[in-house]
């Protein structure tokens, strides 16, 4: 995810989190039926009707005495419930309330939810946050791998990863405004990201009739758009570095998943105005979503290809801004998951990631886990899950309490407290079938050293490595 205001903004407090076990109806704040009654408060009665024993809580779903929870069957996560008297397998009674409070999640206004959270929201972590830029583009919907958009396939140079058809937003969360940046009908659109003072934009842009995705960069109103890389390779997942260069990765590598048909893309570096290209890494597969951290190094996905099983290590490491100091952040000796779209949380030393399961899943997607690594690089109890396992992708930390991700065509925005509640529907332009909205926010001025040092050091060694 990429944005967001288009001037710094001043860091204000933790907003104050509340996550009781609510158990009396009469303390369940969640929103209105049409007969004011609340949707705890008609899901419990449902469920009374139906012989069963439901709680609803204001924390994360758990799962149901049989197994399953409700939000598998309705989609609706905005709240947790717990349903008891079941014995061991889905009986008729569940399908009964399924099917009950599906008609209630239908009849309920759902925008209600969102107007409360959303205004908690912007009174806290995202106060001075007004604007978002994000692109929405089309999935390759016939390849399930995460690395599976650039290029083409190895065995027929005409079967192309990509899809046609692509628009790059600016959104008014507080008006509702959306403006069209840069529409192109046969062409990709991926990755933007705010510039630092908040006056630029940079993307990976494959202009409709060309085969690559290469930087570019615009004003923040769409204006002045100038490309940056040029070449017959892929150029993406560009990042701004605080001293003005811009860390990526690209195919310029020139090798092929040695277990697949699709390109290799590794990181890169260049200068502000696209010069000096030079590789960071040698890595034999892919690197993904390179991203600065506090301390001056580079935070980025590796699939580890060397020895090792070819589809379980694609963890978190970290390295110097020119390359050097390589190792390990997060996850080395877990395997089966894709940690990958990695964002410091602010003031904090943890990071927001997106797990996506197994050997991942198309286009990065996965539930949203904050890191800390100080207990080391492997301690599994130290990775948080703070959504449901549905497909999101591209998270966003405004606070160590407060995150933001795309879901589909959809932009969530959740407390740690009340999981994945929606408060932000995607633009209509922007939901359609086949489409997903990427966007690589950054809502604060950013490091405060604006210099890019050659290798970091300290005198104590830094968090996850070992």
């Amino acid at each position: 995810m990429k944005v967001l205001t288009a001037l710094p903004r001043p860091r204000s407090p933790k907003s104050e989190i509340r996550s009781p076990e609510i158990r009396r109806k009469s303390e369940i704040r969640n929103p209105k039926s049409a007969s004011g009654a609340s949707f705890g408060e008609v899901a419990t009665r449902h469920g009374s009707a139906c012989g069963l024993s439901i709680e609803c809580r204001a924390n994360a779903p758990k799962p149901c005495d049989h197994g399953l929870r409700i939000s598998d069957f309705l989609r609706i996560s905005d709240f947790g419930f717990r349903i008891s008297g079941l014995a061991g397998s889905a009986g008729p009674r569940f399908w009964r309330l399924c099917a009950s409070l599906l008609a209630v999640a239908i009849l309920m206004p759902a925008s209600a939810a969102a107007e409360q959270l959303s205004d908690r929201f912007r009174a806290g972590p995202m106060a001075g946050t007004e604007e978002f830029v994000f692109a929405a583009r089309k999935m390759n919907e016939t390849d399930g791998h995460w690395y599976a958009n650039i290029g083409y396939y190895a065995h027929d140079p005409n079967r192309k990863a990509w899809r046609e058809g692509a628009k790059l937003y600016r959104w008014s969360i507080t008006t509702g405004k959306l403006t069209t940046l840069l529409d192109d009908p046969r062409g990709g659109i991926r990755d933007p990201q705010v510039s630092y003072d908040g006056k630029r934009i940079l993307f990976s842009y494959r202009k409709g009739g060309t085969e690559n995705y290469l930087l570019y960069e615009a004003g923040i109103d769409g204006s002045d758009l100038r490309q940056l890389t040029t070449g017959s390779y892929d150029d993406f997942e560009p990042s701004y570095l605080p001293c003005g260069d811009i860390v990526f990765v690209s195919t310029r590598c020139k090798r092929w998943v040695n277990c697949w048909l699709t390109q290799v893309a590794v990181m890169h570096r260049c200068d502000a105005q696209g010069r000096n290209v030079r590789p960071l890494s040698s890595n034999n597969e892919q690197d993904n979503t390179p991203w600065p951290m506090a301390d001056g190094r580079i935070l980025y996905t590796r699939w580890e290809y060397v020895d090792r099983s070819q589809v379980d290590y694609h963890h978190l490491w970290t390295s110097n801004p020119d390359g050097t100091g390589q190792m390990i952040w997060f996850g080395n000796l877990n395997p089966s998951i894709v940690m990958i779209d990695a964002k410091p949380v602010p003031d904090t030393d943890k990071v927001v990631a997106i797990f996506s399961p197994g050997h991942g899943w198309r286009e990065h997607a996965g539930p949203v886990v904050v890191l800390d690594a100080k207990g080391g690089p492997d301690a599994t109890s130290h990775a948080r899950k703070i959504t449901d396992d549905r497909p999101y992708r591209d998270p966003w930390a405004f606070s160590e309490d407060c995150f933001m991700a795309a879901l589909e065509e959809h932009w969530c925005s959740w407390m740690a407290a009340a999981i994945a509640m929606r408060s932000f529907a995607s633009p209509k332009p922007t939901s359609k079938p086949g489409c997903i909205c990427t966007n690589r926010a950054r809502s604060w001025p950013g490091p405060a050293n604006r210099s890019c040092p050659t290798a970091w050091r300290s005198t104590n060694p830094p968090a996850g490595s070992s």
